[in-house]
């Protein structure tokens, strides 16, 4: 749903659609970050990660959104847009040997003008570490299956980390 509202910004939507839509994602990350699990985390490790890398994959999906509002002439709100990458980067940097947090982080961090050079250099140095023999990289559950788009966003991540950083 946030591709599809960040979709409506690009196209100069009228800014209630767009801001109404941005205001329920808000609400739903806030909802889902309030969220604990019910008991322990599950032993199974699929199912831990699951649950642990939502939020911060909820939040990039907002700041997406944030982002292409703020690209379109939409008045975003700084802190908040702020508070969402501290966030995002605070829980990749404590998982760097975790391919999709290290990889996504990077890629919306750099794009969203994330002014905390030292982190994304953390995240930079961790998607080049977790680079595969092969060249690509490799999520940390679904092996084969998002392999592709995985490193695709990765190559976005460090070409975005490149712009960022010649700013």
């Amino acid at each position: 749903e946030s591709w599809c509202a960040a979709l409506l910004a690009s196209f100069k939507e009228e800014a209630g659609t767009v801001q109404g839509e941005l205001e329920r994602k808000k609400e739903q990350l806030a909802a889902f970050r309030a969220a604990a699990p019910q008991g322990p985390l599950p032993d199974d490790p699929v199912q831990k990660f699951v649950f642990e890398i939502q939020k911060p994959l909820a939040a990039t999906h907002v700041l997406r959104l944030l982002a292409q509002m703020q690209d379109s002439g939409y008045a975003v709100d700084a802190a908040y847009k702020n508070e969402l990458q501290d966030f995002i980067a605070r829980e990749s940097l404590a998982h760097l040997d975790n391919t999709d947090y290290a990889v996504n982080a990077l890629y919306w961090l750099s794009a969203t003008r994330f002014s905390d050079e030292a982190a994304l250099k953390k995240l930079k140095d961790a998607v080049l570490a977790l680079q595969q023999a092969d060249g690509g990289w490799t999520p940390s559950f679904e092996t084969a299956r998002f392999r592709g788009l995985m490193s695709a966003r990765a190559l976005l991540g460090l070409k975005a980390y490149e712009t960022a950083v010649k700013k």
